[in-house]
């Protein structure tokens, strides 16, 4: 599929567009008229406004709004940094500034509860802009706006067809605009429209459209007005594609379905997902990525066309003479986020399913490509490590409170095998060693070759038939990886039903006390391998809500004092609690031994040891 090529979008449009423009040149109407009299009626009826009038893009459409409820010179609008800049170019054109406020990290739409600092006496409105096919909440715009006697006046572009609890984006507000650009879910080329349930806002908008008049063939203009009129060649196009609406709407959950199903299990990538229990018609599909701009670059190269999310408004080099004030990237942590993460895939009607299967295994193999170095560089990183110190600690626990000499052994979460290598040393009969990565597996084999007492297994442990095992290891953060309490459950209950009775079980932890008095904070490592050099730097991010930290090691391999290699690994770590896996295992039916200092094996573990070593015993039977 080398030659395969996927551009961003690619309108649905057909016959039925050209027939219905020909019929135009049939009819000789060629400017506004019947055909965008209907138009107007049928977007009306879907929207639930009350009145409507065009524009002839989106742009225009959002200055007539703000025009049109008399925002102006002197007033401000507050606008979100996260959008495209025509949402805040209108606020100038209509002589009014743009004040710009942070967007919320879940969906980047508008954040109601930054609005207040931003308010004095110039505020005038909020303009709420709708993103990616769904909607803010607009509840709280709206009661926020009614309490602080603001004009709301709604960027709808992206949102028709859209609603929540069954009320349209766009007729919230005082006025809606929208959008019918060739992107947009249905188009007319170009193309925008205002509505308003305001009927004096309705009488404005009439005159700002047509030349400071309400009807053509008049010389008499009771108004200053413009040409904000459309064609009906115009509005021949969007019939022809509001009667698709339905179908456009069936493709584009479809498509986003097969991104879902597909994207699983990529760690590095998430998805844009809307507030819950409001319509998304996927304008894009947008996912939030490890190193996207790169990601970005690598699809462009096999044929796939990308785009990134918009670039923060309090950065636009338009802007600088518009921003009076001192602004700060972090008074905008999240819309900088946005644009450092954001890729937007191709979501257009007549994708197909193969294509979107070449656009995820693009991305997957983008990563895989990155995650490489880890398994290539993983000895390097944990040489350091006393794999024969720990060994030797285990069976000292096996043989002081086991039942007999150790013979039969079942390690998880084997990885490249320096557990496994010290293990095969001990007098044993048989070494099970398991690992769920294909490719920690393959590097197992390699190292360790043939054993006549070792059996290499790659899966998970409930696949495994072995049981009467004298001990069990699960060592290197193999019980962090699990996170949740019903799969940590069952993963304590997969070992002991394999344990003999009298058997022991040795796992490592991560503490989450000792991470909430002493998060982890950034590290850099350099190692020598070779004729190479390998930085490492390891970025945590924790999260004490979920318990979790999500490290990102980063990597730059060097020779002769140059980069030749750069690569990402991301693991995400549960952060258990003593109290937690305490009352699990017990519950299982384990009764604990003791717990270790993983730094000082000979130490008790306190509330201070990031790394805890619990040994814990499958009862003799009575």
């Amino acid at each position: 599929m080398l030659d395969m090529k996927i551009p961003q979008i690619d309108p649905f449009i057909g016959d039925e567009e050209y027939k219905a423009i020909k019929q135009c040149f049939v009819d000789k109407w060629i400017t506004e008229g019947p055909r965008t009299k209907l138009l107007e009626e049928k977007l009306l009826g879907l929207i639930g406004a009350k009145y409507g009038v065009f524009a002839p893009n989106g742009t225009l459409s959002l200055y007539l709004a703000l025009k049109a409820v008399g925002i102006g010179d002197g007033d401000e609008v507050i606008v979100p940094d996260f959008t495209f800049i025509a949402s805040a170019t209108s606020v100038i054109m209509a002589g009014a500034k743009p004040v710009f406020v942070d967007v919320n990290k879940d969906n980047f739409q508008i954040d109601v509860s930054l609005l207040k600092k931003l308010l004095n006496k110039h505020t005038k409105a909020i303009m709420p802009v709708h993103m990616y096919g769904t909607m803010c909440d607009m509840e709280s715009v709206c009661g926020f706006a009614k309490e602080n006697g603001l004009l709301v006046i709604e960027d709808a572009a992206q949102a028709i067809g859209v609603k929540y609890k069954g009320k349209h984006a766009g007729n919230w507000g005082d006025v809606g605009s929208f959008s019918f650009f060739a992107d947009k879910t249905i188009t007319m080329g170009e193309g925008g429209f205002v509505t308003t349930n305001n009927s004096e806002v309705y009488d404005k908008l009439l005159y700002l459209r047509n030349q400071g008049r309400k009807e053509r063939g008049t010389f008499i203009h009771p108004e200053i007005g413009y040409n904000f009129r459309i064609t009906d060649f115009h509005s021949a196009i969007g019939l022809v594609q509001f009667g698709k609406l339905p179908e456009i709407i069936k493709r584009k959950k479809i498509i986003l379905g097969w991104y879902k199903e597909k994207l699983k299990g990529i760690e590095e990538v998430t998805m844009f997902r809307p507030f819950t229990g409001y319509d998304w018609i996927p304008f894009r599909v947008g996912l939030l990525a490890n190193q996207a701009h790169q990601l970005m670059g690598y699809m462009e190269s096999k044929g796939i066309q990308t785009r990134s999310f918009f670039y923060p408004l309090h950065k636009q080099p338009a802007f600088k003479e518009v921003i009076s004030h001192l602004i700060k990237d972090s008074d905008f942590p999240n819309t900088c986020y946005a644009y450092d993460h954001g890729v937007c895939l191709p979501t257009y009607p007549t994708l197909t399913e193969d294509k979107v299967e070449y656009i995820c295994s693009t991305i997957r193999s983008f990563y895989k490509e990155r995650r490489d170095i880890f398994y290539k560089y993983y000895d390097n990183m944990f040489a350091d490590k006393d794999y024969t110190k720990e060994t030797k600690f285990i069976w000292e626990m096996t043989k002081t409170y086991g039942v007999g000499e150790v013979k039969k052994v079942l390690e998880i979460g084997a990885g490249t095998g320096n557990h496994t290598k010290e293990i095969l040393k001990r007098d044993i009969e048989e070494l099970f060693a398991v690992d769920i990565d294909p490719e920690m597996v393959v590097r197992l084999k390699k190292k360790l070759g043939l054993k006549r007492n070792l059996k290499i297994v790659e899966g998970e442990v409930d696949q495994l038939r072995e049981k009467n095992f004298d001990l069990t290891l699960a060592m290197f953060n193999v019980v962090t990886y699990i996170d949740s309490e019903k799969q940590l459950k069952q993963f304590f209950s997969q070992v002991y039903s394999r344990l003999k009775p009298g058997g022991i079980f040795v796992f490592d932890v991560w503490n989450g006390v000792a991470a909430i008095k002493d998060p982890p904070k950034e590290k850099e490592s350099k190692y020598k391998n070779v004729n190479e050099t390998i930085k490492v730097k390891i970025l945590p991010e924790t999260d004490f809500t979920l318990q979790k930290v999500r490290l990102r090691y980063m990597f730059e391999i060097f020779k002769d004092n140059e980069i030749v290699t750069e690569g990402e690994y991301l693991l995400t770590q549960f952060l258990w609690m003593p109290r937690q896996l305490d009352l699990i295992l017990k519950r299982v039916g384990f009764e604990k031994i003791t717990t270790r200092s993983l730094n000082d094996l000979d130490k008790r573990s306190d509330s201070f040891d990031w790394k805890v070593v619990y040994v814990v015993q499958k009862p003799l039977k009575k």
